[in-house]
């Protein structure tokens, strides 16, 4: 085989495909001599001496014996490539000495591994924001997995793969600050809740979510996440979340309570008594064309209370809007209207304010007429 490429892909499944054909799959039974493989190709063109190999592979076992098991998985390894190509190939990528064994990959090679860590290093040193995410998001695309998971048990591979891990993440926090800087909020908690896949624990993913969510003002959900957070770091960490993260805190806080008092009392609906508000019925209800619209809200059981319902009505209602309360109903006169649609999602979006939990009740618009007729015997 003249015209050949080699694939070697370490995130994930170990694969090693000349033109597509996976070789060690196809040609290599020997798990110990896959094993030995992936290790000397994280250390790809450094020499590692034979005496390690053995120390690592074959512990405990006779010296002549265990050269005996290395020469072996040295031929089978070479004998793999040798087989798919053409005999000496594998001496030329898997070199040796008399005391050392060392890999040597042909140029065109296409190693995952190294495209990881050149999409990094390209990203990292990059000025432009937009060609920046490109390098950050081939590196991510690269990394499918985590490296040699077919040997997560050997204690050689951990340090390797805990570092590659990092290595992804560090990569995504670089992405995700680059797209929140950019205003890409969507796309930047796409990647945020990426990482928290990877590591839970992680405070600069938690910084991140909490200032999208800010940004995106969604407070309650902001704080939700905040409480989960800390809870999460002190039950399984036994630590406080860092200071900046206090920092969000504090000021999604304060902006909650800013908007909360932002109403000028020009903006808070009027609430009147009952003959009042019948009076203003009365003047609305002969309007030849009324802007008008009228919403009776009946409290069917008493495990929410009137006052309750009031505060959020105040809260979400125009400064324009009347409200009163008469007997076990809350009624609610809309003005400004543009047409009845408006009535009705005004109508449905209190609905969903008000569910409130153990709460029953019953939103309806109402006819002006009906309401006078039927409000007349309260006093």
């Amino acid at each position: 085989m003249d015209n050949y490429k080699i694939e070697i892909n370490a995130f994930g499944k170990f694969q090693v495909k000349i033109n597509d054909i996976d070789v060690f799959d196809n040609f290599c039974r020997s798990e110990k001599a896959k094993e030995v493989f992936r290790y000397l190709l994280l250390f790809k063109d450094t020499k590692i001496s034979k005496e390690k190999l053995l120390d690592m592979f074959w512990p405990g076992m006779p010296l002549e014996k265990a050269y005996q098991n290395l020469n072996s998985t040295v031929y089978l390894i070479r004998n793999t490539f040798d087989k798919v190509l053409k005999k000496g190939i594998g001496k030329s990528i898997v070199k040796s000495s008399n005391q050392m064994l060392w890999i040597v990959l042909p140029e065109d090679c296409y190693y995952d591994v190294e495209e990881f860590k050149k999409y990094i290093d390209l990203a990292i040193h990059e000025h432009d924001e937009q060609k920046r995410i490109d390098y950050c998001k081939k590196a991510i695309d690269i990394y499918k997995g985590d490296m040699f998971i077919e040997d997560e048990y050997s204690e050689w591979s951990a340090s390797f793969r805990e570092e590659y891990r990092e290595l992804l993440i560090n990569t995504l926090i670089l992405l995700v600050e680059t797209l929140y800087k950019l205003k890409k909020f969507d796309e930047c908690m796409y990647y945020i809740l990426k990482i928290l896949e990877i590591d839970k624990y992680n405070e600069s993913a938690a910084y991140y979510k909490l200032s999208v969510l800010i940004s995106k003002g969604l407070y309650n959900q902001a704080l939700k996440f905040y409480d989960e957070f800390v809870t999460l770091l002190k039950t399984e960490l036994e630590i406080s979340p860092p200071a900046n993260l206090k920092l969000l805190y504090h000021k999604i806080k304060t902006q909650i309570e800013s908007e909360n008092s932002s109403k000028s009392e020009s903006e808070i609906p009027n609430v009147l008594n009952a003959e009042e508000f019948k009076k203003i019925l009365k003047i609305e209800s002969k309007k030849r064309k009324t802007d008008s619209s009228l919403i009776e809200i009946l409290i069917e059981n008493g495990l929410i209370t009137r006052e309750k319902i009031l505060d959020e009505l105040l809260s979400k209602l125009r400064g324009s809007d009347i409200i009163s309360m008469i007997g076990n109903r809350i009624y609610v006169l809309l003005s400004g209207l543009s047409n009845k649609e408006e009535s009705e999602k005004i109508v449905r979006r209190l609905k969903e304010k008000l569910n409130l939990k153990g709460a029953s009740l019953s939103l309806k618009n109402i006819s002006l007429n009906k309401a006078v007729e039927t409000l007349h015997d309260f006093t």
